[in-house]
């Protein structure tokens, strides 16, 4: 990941630059910067997808350690650390508070969703403590900050600045309101206001360099290391190119230290060689350079180096004339006793260890069924009356296992094995018990039975025409066939 280099100062130093000597911003300084960093929320709030669908982005931090201001009179926002695109879910989780307490909205600070007016409270933070030099909401601690951005009792400005025009005032109001609805409705109707008080105080490129002259003025000597520094470390890519670094280079002149009085019996030794042959432009020379000097020929050495020189040959001689002699042998030198490697010390055992038991479906009972007496004693208490999710501290003991089940209504247990040596998560995925198979039921066709008919009786034999009065089960045969249809074929036309 590549990032602009900013050669500048935040806000906050800025400001703490000035408070001291009670000194503020003039008004058409701070509505410069005002306006650069309202542009910047204008293209953050504006970025769309490839689609063109708003992302809806949130910056959440807008403070005034987060805007930069460099030496040419431009701020920038930096720190998208927090960004949040509103409307989705991400990492973060919800309710946490993210961001500079004394900047926040009220609604930030009550956790509630978040939306362009949200930054632009912040920048409303930002103005006014630019013009008063007083901070806004900043209390004794966090628990009074949070308090004060809550209530969002904002001082009249006339209180502190009487001098200031009444547009001035009308804009705070508007981007410090305690609900999102009374806000700007969108960073572009703000820079709208802030750009015509520019146009109110005169021209509109004088904030821009006033402010660069006030950074200079008090940031210069930074400056000077930083620069330093930079070319100090980047020499050897530097010398390939004449790009400056920085949006706003200071002349060679302020960057120079003035020379030093050069001694000719003093020799500076050169503590880096170049990379590259091409010689260094003045303005782009560093202090380490000017550290290197090179040495001039002197032709007295030669004449300073002549008895040397003699003295060499006859050393040389006097070694092959004389007899050589037998260097003596050096004593055998005793070994070195073995080193014993020394133990490394064990880092030491942890008393009790915590295991964090999570369920699906939550509300499952952990039992122990088996482990020493000492860890059942102590571990039953915790376990009595509870269910899932559930934390045991456990003491530790690396030589033991204990076996625990996890049951649940209308679930299989599931048994696990563990040894209570480390911190561990554990999380069961209970499986539902098989159902009990139902037996397939066989259809059952009712089939009626055709009417038996009585045998011929003594009293009424075979043949006789007078019918007999049927019996009670005949009837009801007869009452069960009445609604049947017949289909046999009518004889005779009646």
């Amino acid at each position: 990941m590549v990032l602009e280099y900013i050669d500048g100062e935040t806000l906050s130093a800025l400001l703490r630059q000035l408070r001291p000597a009670d000194e503020r911003l003039p008004l058409a300084v701070a509505l410069q910067v005002l306006a650069d960093a309202c542009e910047g929320l204008v293209a953050v709030h504006g970025l769309r997808d490839p689609d063109g669908r708003p992302y809806g982005l949130v910056h959440r931090d807008m403070s005034p350690q987060n805007l930069m201001v460099n030496f040419d009179g431009w701020t920038k926002i930096v720190d998208f650390g927090l960004v949040k695109a509103t409307g989705l879910r991400n990492s973060n989780h919800t309710g946490h508070l993210r961001g500079k307490l004394a900047y926040m909205a009220p609604e930030q600070a009550r956790g509630k969703p978040l939306s362009a007016g949200t930054d632009l409270f912040a920048l409303g933070v930002i103005f006014w403590e630019m013009l008063t030099g007083r901070r806004l909401f900043a209390g004794e601690g966090d628990a009074e900050t949070l308090e004060n951005v809550m209530r969002c009792e904002v001082p009249p400005l006339r209180e502190f600045r009487p001098d200031l025009p009444p547009g001035v005032e009308a804009l705070l109001r508007r981007a410090l309101a305690p609900t999102p609805e009374e806000r700007y409705a969108s960073a572009e109707a703000m820079l709208a206001d802030i750009r015509a008080l520019l146009r109110e105080c005169g021209d509109t490129s004088e904030p821009r360099r006033a402010l660069g002259a006030i950074m200079r003025h008090h940031f210069a000597e930074q400056a000077k290391y930083r620069m330093a520094a930079i070319r100090g470390a980047s020499r050897g890519e530097l010398r390939g190119r004449s790009a400056h670094i920085g949006s706003a280079p200071l002349p060679a002149a302020e960057l120079s230290p003035p020379p030093a009085a050069a001694d000719e019996q003093t020799q500076t030794r050169v503590l880096a060689e170049p990379r590259g042959a091409v010689p260094v432009p003045d303005d782009m020379s560093s202090p380490t350079d000017r550290l290197a000097v090179v040495p001039t020929r002197r032709p007295w050495l030669l004449w300073l180096s002549l008895p040397l020189v003699g003295a060499g040959v006859a050393a040389v001689l006097l070694l092959f004339v004389l007899p050589r002699q037998s260097p003596p042998q050096p004593e055998p030198k005793a070994a070195p006793a073995p080193t014993v490697p020394q133990p490394q010390a064990q880092p030491p055992r942890p008393a009790t260890v915590v295991w964090f038991f999570q369920t699906d479906p939550v509300g499952a009972t952990v039992t122990i069924d088996k482990g020493p007496e000492s860890v059942l004693a102590a571990l039953a208490p915790q376990i009595e009356g509870q269910v899932t999710p559930l934390r045991l501290v456990v003491p530790y003991d690396d030589q033991v296992q204990l076996q625990l089940t996890v049951t649940h209504e209308g679930y299989k247990p599931s048994k696990r094995s563990l040894i209570p040596m480390d911190n561990q998560n554990f999380i069961v995925e209970l499986q539902p018990e098989t159902p009990t198979p139902v037996p397939a039921i066989t259809p059952v066709t009712n089939t009626l039975a055709s009417p038996k008919k009585k045998p011929p009786s003594a009293k009424n034999p075979a043949g006789a025409t007078a019918p007999t009065p049927a019996s009670k089960s005949e009837k009801g045969e007869e009452s069960e066939l009445k609604d049947e249809p017949i289909f046999s074929p009518v004889k005779g036309g009646g």
